[in-house]
């Protein structure tokens, strides 16, 4: 189906929605539930909808993200010299003062923003990365690269934080946070809660109220272990998540929405770490989308079909919707806000019979 063709469809099937909204001439509400693992990008996810489709964040919210970007900057740079340290990655006792000196300060200093944009801090920098999935970072490599370009910006006294800068933000989420989004006659309710293993319990509550789920799994994850324990595979805990949560009952008739998220970290990591590293079964789906497809598939785009079909493959009844994303690419949270809204709005009349 050509490009053009597609979009002309969905067009023709929002247009169809919209009339049967305006024949209701009432406010349709709609609850959405965010659920994930965690830094899987669910919160940057809901900021980046807040800000460009629920009318903004207030000046005064912003500027509580001053502090958490400084704070995200320094602890991200202190854990990239750190892990050099702990790797072994040689360093020059012409600069091991230096290094200290930024891992034991509690501020951009300025020590910091003189090493920041040298060749040897570079070089040193990019050395450890090449480890990165034994860190414990979020936002991976491009995280750590833009920290690393913005911490002049960032220690400026008159810094004002950006959109991008707000979606890159690193806050760990806990309890319930709200966010409701107006769309011509739907309000639309988005409900986002922690991912870690200590903030689940916290879901249940949620249950019964949502229309739809959104689950966001981090693609980049295949080669990384859990935080909490240092073990477990990141993507295999993501999975038997989401297998738990599609077999509960009170979710059974709910529409699910499921963001293959950080494809763009997904697309670097897979050139470097094969995926059956991890997964050995992925060698024969790899065999198989080869010879099955007239088509030439990229490494990532196989990959991304993969890890799709370990998550679609658990669930029993009903439908899945899958979509590839990058929740720090503003315009692509917009474009899939859109699309999720449709399907919500489909599933619900398919429940009601129209």
């Amino acid at each position: 189906m050509k490009p053009t063709q597609k979009f002309d469809e969905e067009v023709k099937k929002n247009k169809e929605i919209n009339k049967l909204l305006n024949q209701t001439k009432k406010v349709r509400k709609f609850n959405i539930l965010i659920l994930g693992t965690g830094d899987a990008g669910k919160s940057t996810f809901l900021r980046q909808l807040r800000v460009n489709c629920g009318g903004g964040m207030p000046a005064v919210e912003r500027q509580r993200f001053i502090n958490v970007l400084r704070d995200n900057c320094l602890t991200a740079i202190q854990k990239v010299l750190i892990a050099a340290k702990d790797f072994n990655i040689p360093i020059s006792e012409e600069h091991e003062a230096n290094i200290n000196a930024i891992i034991s300060s509690n501020e951009l200093s300025s020590i910091l923003l003189a090493c920041v944009g040298t060749a040897w801090f570079s070089d040193l920098i990019s050395e450890t990365l090449k480890k990165h999935n034994l860190l414990q970072i979020p936002g991976g490599i491009s995280g750590i690269k833009y920290f690393v370009e913005n911490a002049e910006r960032f220690s400026n006294p008159h810094f004002e934080p950006t959109d991008d800068d707000i979606a890159r933000a690193k806050l760990r989420t806990t309890g319930i946070n709200e966010v409701t989004i107006r769309v011509e006659e739907e309000e639309i309710n988005l409900i986002d809660v922690g991912g870690q293993r200590s903030e689940r319990r916290k879901w249940l509550h949620c249950f019964t109220i949502v229309n739809a789920v959104i689950f966001i799994v981090a693609l980049n994850e295949y080669d990384m272990v859990l935080e909490e324990d240092g073990i477990t595979n990141r993507l295999l805990e993501s999975l038997k998540l989401f297998q738990l949560l599609t077999g509960t009952t009170c979710l059974s008739e709910k529409a699910w929405i499921l963001f293959l998220n950080k494809s763009d970290l997904f697309e670097t990591e897979i050139k470097h770490v094969p995926i059956a590293n991890f997964f050995p079964e992925y060698t024969e789906f790899e065999k198989q989308c080869s010879s099955s497809n007239t088509q030439t598939q990229s490494q990532c785009d196989i990959g991304i079909e993969f890890i799709k079909s370990l998550f679609v493959s658990q669930v029993k009844t009903g439908k899945v919707y899958a979509y590839t994303t990058c929740a720090v690419d503003r315009y692509q949270c917009e474009r899939i806000f859109q699309v999720v809204r449709r399907e919500v709005l489909e599933h619900s009349f398919e429940l009601v019979g129209l």
